[in-house]
């Protein structure tokens, strides 16, 4: 997670500002300018916190610093979330699909860049599936009704599919201790060897 943050970060920022220049098409409101600043000011904290631990590896493990990182994820998400408050506008079809589309995806990205840690995961996807899901249940129509049933499908299949994930890094993990260790077996092995000849 610590390791992919910047490119996350950075990658945030520009899927950010695409977002602004889609919506902005959609929506005149001085609210679309301040989500945008907003962003901005997350991320470039974020880079600056994560520059900060980088120079001291023995805050990794530390639980504070763990609680410091999983509350800006959380507001990584909260800030995306944020967007399904522009549904209230008066947005053509294709603006609330865009909102739609971007908050999937958003929220699938963050599978990539989260998966390793539940909590961290859980913090960032929910702050964005849950108002939309609320949203879509709130409006009236069958279709939205639908819509909300087939997001709560989306984001259960997400949390699956990050289990998977979080699965597969945990035995390659597994793997690479033991074969840590093996090595070290191996090398005193070696050594011995060389001191018996």
């Amino acid at each position: 997670v610590f390791r992919q943050s910047p490119f996350v970060w950075l990658l945030g920022l520009v899927v950010s500002i695409l977002t602004f220049a889609l919506l902005r098409k959609e929506i005149d409101s001085p609210w679309l300018v301040y989500w945008l600043v907003a962003q901005i000011v997350l991320n470039s904290s974020r880079f600056i916190t994560h520059y900060v631990l980088q120079k001291k590896h023995d805050l990794y493990s530390n639980s504070m610093v763990m609680r410091i990182y999983r509350t800006s994820i959380f507001l990584a998400g909260l800030l995306w979330g944020s967007l399904t408050l522009f549904l209230g506008f008066d947005l053509t079809a294709f603006g609330q699909a865009y909102i739609y589309i971007i908050l999937t995806g958003v929220s699938t990205g963050g599978l990539a860049a989260y998966a390793a840690r539940t909590d961290f995961y859980l913090a960032f996807i929910g702050p964005i599936m849950l108002p939309l899901i609320i949203w879509s249940f709130y409006q009236s129509g069958q279709a939205y009704t639908w819509l909300a049933l087939l997001l709560i499908a989306f984001a259960i299949m997400q949390l699956f599919l990050g289990n998977t994930i979080r699965g597969y890094l945990m035995r390659s993990n597994r793997l690479l201790d033991e074969n840590t260790t093996l090595l070290m077996k191996m090398s005193d092995a070696n050594a011995s060897l060389e001191r018996q000849i």
